[in-house]
């Protein structure tokens, strides 16, 4: 969950913003993901292997918070609306809504 905060935003950056292929910013989003994802396992989960379970929950949502406060940082709901993101399934020519 705490790796899909960069993924998700990285997404909507690619998409709405530069206009990128969905499927080609969706497969970085996944890479960034996963990466972010193995980084902060290597680098506090494991290292609080042996600590309390109440640490690793402090740490996790501490790294949360960070990855929260990064991605905010560039402002996204000021630069992008869902409006602007395109819809990746078209049904016979026509795409599907992206928001209700």
């Amino acid at each position: 969950m705490i790796s899909g905060v960069p993924a998700t935003a990285l997404l909507a950056i690619m998409v709405g913003i530069h206009h990128w292929p969905y499927w080609i910013a969706l497969v970085a989003a996944l890479v960034v993901g996963a990466l972010s994802g193995t980084i902060v396992e290597l680098s506090v989960i494991r290292r609080l292997f042996h600590a309390p379970r109440v640490i690793v929950l402090v740490a996790t949502i501490g790294v949360a918070e960070l990855a929260q406060a990064v991605t905010g940082a560039a402002q996204l709901s000021d630069r992008i609306s869902p409006d602007q993101l395109p819809s990746p399934i078209t049904a016979s020519g026509t795409s599907a809504p992206a928001s209700r």
